[in-house]
């Protein structure tokens, strides 16, 4: 299975956990080959969901796709400055995504959609929640300039499995 797949399973799996916990029900519908990445009905309303990932560089990539890798405490990550970048890459992964044509045409044919972000830092629990906490507002700013396509952004931190609801 390649590993985009791979990815877009994950993420879908932690967010039933996810809706599970708050509440709410979730059935995957199908996983289009195209776009989006899932078509799934919440609380009785059906909606899609697209899949994406802020890396810090294809290194991290490529090494978060490898299921041979070491846990996190064999990693050694510099945290110097490492906030603010992880702030970029997942505003830049927000920014990438409403400007596709795909997904403005998936919005325009299935409604405002779901966008999950893979978001693999070294944070703590509650650094991951302040995080969110920071930098909502500056991700708001950049959803209001295309405000039909997304309904919400989560970030799934790919070390903690934590899922976190952005917007």
């Amino acid at each position: 299975m390649r590993t985009k797949k791979r990815e877009e399973e994950s993420a879908l799996l932690h967010f039933e956990r996810f809706c599970k916990q708050q509440n709410r029900t979730f059935q995957l519908n199908c996983q289009p080959e195209t776009y989006p990445d899932a078509l799934v009905t919440l609380n009785g309303r059906q909606t899609w969901i697209e899949v994406t990932s802020a890396y810090l560089d294809q290194g991290q990539a490529k090494y978060h796709s490898n299921p041979n890798r070491p846990s996190i405490r064999d990693e050694v990550i510099s945290l110097v400055g490492i906030e603010y970048q992880f702030y970029q890459r997942v505003f830049d992964a927000i920014n990438k995504k409403l400007q596709k044509n795909t997904m403005k045409e998936t919005a325009q044919t299935k409604g405002k959609g779901i966008l999950i972000i893979l978001f693999p830092a070294p944070f703590t629990f509650e650094k991951n929640h302040l995080f969110v906490e920071c930098y909502r507002e500056d991700y708001l700013k950049l959803l209001n300039h295309h405000p039909n396509i997304f309904e919400e952004i989560y970030l799934l931190n790919v070390f903690t499995k934590q899922m976190l609801k952005l917007i």
